[in-house]
């Protein structure tokens, strides 16, 4: 959680104003591999079928 602002700051620079998705976040004690973050996404096309 110590790193919420900076996560904010290139949230904001990297999606598109008044477009931005939902997002959640979660603190958790340790992720794996002592990784810093962990980002899920889902993603839909217009030609999925």
């Amino acid at each position: 959680m110590s790193d919420f602002q900076i996560m904010n700051e290139a949230y904001a620079r990297n999606m598109p104003a008044g477009v931005m998705p939902v997002r959640t976040c979660v603190a958790v004690k340790e992720l794996p591999f002592g990784s810093d973050v962990e980002i899920e996404c889902i993603a839909a096309s217009e030609k999925a079928q």
